[in-house]
């Protein structure tokens, strides 16, 4: 279902006021309970991301996208950043974030910032072939881009090729063949 802005901003709001310590929620888990356990941590031991971090992440996807839409990319990148810090698996977030450090970048204007931000959407686009191998040709493709615009032509072309094999079969993706 759908719902308003303010009734989704209300959903936001109630989940930090009613959020519940780790503790009191297992203790209602009984054993002779039969529905199956809500893992509270990762697999590594380290806090998994709670019902409420992952619609705090959503909202902050939300307010970014509106912001990247608005072509406010430094905005953009500060909510895809916090959704990326409340839900580090939400894919479209490190998506966008990737997306909005390229589209900050400006080919042929070597300076620190500039080229900081190139780097900053190689690594976002690499987090997001960790996450998720079946977006690997886009993201080859994504990364091949980058590249070409870094002046990086045997990487780009790598990727390019990498795009391919992956099934990304675009007219960019050839063209960054030749």
């Amino acid at each position: 279902t759908s719902t308003s802005p303010s009734a989704w901003d209300r959903h936001v709001k109630r989940c930090s006021t009613r959020a519940r310590p780790a503790a009191a929620i297992r203790a209602r888990v009984r054993s002779s309970d039969r529905r199956p356990a809500i893992a509270l941590v990762s697999a590594d031991g380290s806090p998994g991301a709670t019902a409420c971090n992952k619609l705090r992440a959503r909202d902050q996807l939300n307010k970014g996208v509106q912001q990247y839409k608005a072509a406010h990319y430094e905005q953009a990148i500060d909510h895809f950043k916090n959704a990326v810090e409340l839900d580090p698996r939400l894919l479209n977030a490190r998506l966008y974030l990737a997306t909005a450090y390229a589209q900050q970048y400006v080919p042929g204007v070597d300076s620190p910032d500039n080229n900081k931000n190139a780097e900053l959407a190689i690594e976002q686009f690499q987090e997001v072939l960790k996450l998720s191998p079946r977006q690997a040709g886009s993201v080859h493709n994504n990364l091949a881009w980058t590249y070409l615009f870094l002046g990086q032509f045997k990487d780009a072309e790598d990727r390019a090729n990498r795009a391919r094999s992956a099934g990304f079969d675009s007219i960019s993706a050839h063209l960054l063949q030749y």
